[in-house]
């Protein structure tokens, strides 16, 4: 038999490694011929949506359908987590850095306002005053001679 597998990715610096690999295992444990569609930057969330489904809460039909669809809802959002963290661990494993990337602040004993050291060295003004408050606390207390 012969089938098509879709991947789709939200943003053009995402790949759907894990999506593909997936697909592929089912599809070979079931012995099928297959052919990949991808698409790169394609958003599942669109910007309008038809109000269409006008659910009754107050019958027990519509509960019962409210019910399905949020079931349905927590399952995708839980298997967008695990393609998220197998990403992750991908990631780890070919030695990329995650997260944002180290500011290494210096002059920070330097006598400018946050503002102005911020702009300097190209960091927000958060971590300027961050750093300086963990450097205020590393530095041993003074003793003065009575």
């Amino acid at each position: 038999m012969r089938v098509a597998m879709y991947a789709r990715v939200s943003r053009l610096d995402q790949e759907p490694d894990n999506q593909l690999l997936e697909l592929r295992r089912y599809v070979a444990a079931r012995g099928w011929d297959a052919v990949a569609f991808v698409e790169h930057g394609v958003s599942g969330a669109k910007d309008r949506r038809p109000i269409g489904e006008g659910l009754d809460t107050t019958t027990p039909a519509g509960r019962m359908t409210f019910g399905i669809i949020a079931a349905v809802a927590e399952f995708e959002r839980e298997r967008t987590r695990e393609r998220i963290m197998l990403a992750l661990d991908r990631r780890r494993a070919r030695g990329d850095r995650l997260g944002r990337p180290r500011t290494r602040v210096q002059h920070l004993d330097d006598p400018v306002s946050h503002r102005e050291l911020a702009e300097l060295l190209g960091v927000s003004r958060s971590t300027i005053r961050r750093r300086r408050r963990e450097q205020r606390q590393q530095q041993p207390a003074r003793q003065e001679n009575v």
